[in-house]
Order: C-alpha cells, then structure tokens, then sequence
C-alpha cells in the first residue's frame, strides 16, 4: 500500500461525512463570532452542536470570548 492510497482512503471518507465544515461555515462562524453571539446562538445559528463550536473556533484561532465583557476578578 502505497502513501496515495491512503491519502485517497481518508479523502473519500472526509467527502462523505454529512457534517463537514464547508470553508462557508468557518467563514460564517467567524462572523458571529465577531458580533459577540453566544456559543448556543451561534450552534442554533449553524444547526450544530455548542462542543463542535467550541472545537472549530479552537482549531482556526477565532475567538468566542465577548470582546469588553471581560470580569477582572479581585485580587482581595
């Protein structure tokens, strides 16, 4: 078995996962993301799970934190 062979395995079993992240939905995740939706307005939004939200923002870097929202926590 050559490395192709493999690498053609895995591709077709990527193409046929019914949940695959389009670069459309990253690109839309990113967007929510950036108005400061929560984590579950974001799922309902995309029809996903708040875990594979948390999972794919991860990956790419995007941040789900409410920008200016920040607690300080005391330091009494």
């Amino acid at each position: 078995m050559f490395w192709s062979d493999d690498y053609a395995r895995s591709a077709a079993r990527r193409a046929a996962l019914p949940n695959a992240w389009s670069v459309a939905d990253v690109r839309r995740l990113r967007e929510l993301a950036g108005r400061n939706l929560s984590i579950e307005a974001i799922a309902t939004t995309l029809g996903r799970s708040p875990s594979a939200i948390k999972n794919k923002a991860g990956l790419h870097g995007i941040s789900l934190r409410a920008r200016g929202l920040t607690k300080v926590r005391s330091a009494i």
